[in-house]
């Protein structure tokens, strides 16, 4: 039985995805410099902490890490303060999940003030126990120990914790991890879409219809 639930936030949550596709690149044109072939590719699947060095390291950039992050940062403000959306079924996914007690986390590679703000505007913030961010954790999710310590502040163990992520390589890391994986699917892993079928123990396709979910948690 699943007693508590784990979500990725872009692409899972959120339809935020292709904004983030084509950040990489606005932000070296608007700096006057060429970007280099594959660089929204490179960086979409990156922490935002990882990204920022990337982007420095390639362009030799003078400013720190925490500089490029905070540009990104203020670049991104807005759109999840005014344009970020829950993806179709999520609002009533989440608050079927608070109304039955079982609890939630966010895993997410995003910034956690971004994740905020847009949880806050669309009153989903307090369905969340805690918010955890790869780049506070030092982790990424190539490996499975930021699931784990999402269940183990949740006192869970993956055997009785769900995992929702869109992604192949995240889906991979919960699903070796022991977790009970459900993949939402999402238009930027397209090129993934059959594997992650195959990887996963549920497979959400656009529209959000969840009901297939409960009857796993029970």
């Amino acid at each position: 039985m699943i007693k508590g639930v784990i979500f990725d936030f872009d692409g899972t949550l959120f339809d935020t995805m292709p904004f983030w596709a084509k950040l990489g690149l606005s932000m070296i044109k608007k700096a006057g410099l060429t970007p280099i072939e594959g660089l929204d590719d490179a960086v979409l699947f990156m922490t935002l902490e990882e990204s920022c060095q990337f982007i420095k390291k390639e362009y030799h950039l003078e400013q720190t890490v925490e500089e490029l992050i905070d540009n990104v940062v203020s670049e991104v403000t807005q759109f999840y303060c005014l344009e970020a959306k829950p993806k179709d079924g999520v609002c009533e996914l989440l608050h079927e999940l608070k109304r039955r007690g079982i609890k939630c986390v966010v895993a997410t590679a995003s910034d956690r003030r971004l994740i905020e703000i847009a949880l806050k505007r669309h009153r989903l913030y307090e369905c969340f126990d805690r918010i955890f961010t790869c780049s506070e954790l030092g982790l990424n999710k190539r490996s499975g120990e930021i699931y784990e310590r999402c269940a183990s502040h949740m006192g869970l163990t993956p055997e009785t914790t769900a995992v929702f992520e869109d992604i192949l390589v995240a889906t991979r890391s919960a699903k070796e991890s022991g977790f009970f994986t459900v993949a939402v699917e999402d238009i930027e892993s397209a090129e993934d879409k059959e594997e992650i079928i195959k990887l996963a123990d549920l497979y959400i396709p656009s529209g959000g219809d969840f009901d297939a979910f409960w009857s796993c948690i029970e």
